[in-house]
């Protein structure tokens, strides 16, 4: 149980740089995309499964880089920032197959962030969401969380309401100020 009022935020791509290359296609070659939504460790990647950026040879590449299918695609050093002081278990870092479009050349550095650590713990009566045909939640608009439900050791995790929304406490994105990292954003969640 908190005794003061913590901060969380939830981590998207910052859509409002418009000139960063982002991932455009994919080829997953058989891999169930949605299996990286459910905050479920996986084996590995098929080897075959690409990430296609279009980025040329000289771009900066974003550290949270943009794509169609949800995955949470970070730099080595967001990465770092992100996973310090998770425990074990709590996140797993997947090298990202990423390649460059213009000539098929493999971008090094990257990995795909998969949060485990799942938390029920949206207010329902508070936040402002739209839910799917299936009745499962599809997006958010205003996000309140009830803070007593998330352990006070828990730094990043996926919402359990809806596990593509990851969260990470304020601490964790203080430490990304003034580090120079690109294409990542945080909105500010109330949490009662």
């Amino acid at each position: 149980m908190h005794n003061c009022k913590m901060i969380y935020h939830r981590l998207i791509f910052d859509s409002e740089l418009q000139d960063l290359p982002t991932i455009q296609e994919y080829e997953l070659a058989g891999f169930d995309m949605t299996s990286l939504w459910k905050g479920k460790e996986i084996a590995s990647f098929p080897t075959d499964l690409r990430l296609v950026i279009n980025a040329k040879g000289d771009d900066q590449i974003p550290d949270l880089v943009g794509n169609p299918i949800s995955w949470f695609v970070v730099s080595d050093r967001l990465a770092n920032i992100l996973s310090a002081n998770e425990r074990a278990g709590d996140v797993q870092l997947i090298p990202a197959p990423l390649v460059r479009e213009t000539d098929g050349a493999a971008v090094q550095g990257y990995q795909v962030l998969n949060p485990l650590k799942l938390v029920n713990c949206l207010d329902e009566s508070e936040s402002k969401f739209r839910r799917s045909a299936r009745g499962t939640l599809a997006s958010l608009e205003r996000c309140v969380l009830n803070q007593h439900s998330i352990p006070s050791d828990v730094r990043l995790f996926r919402l359990g309401e809806m596990p593509r929304a990851v969260f990470v406490r304020d601490d964790v994105a203080k430490r990304t100020i003034g580090k120079g990292l690109l294409g990542l954003a945080f909105i500010r969640c109330e949490a009662i």
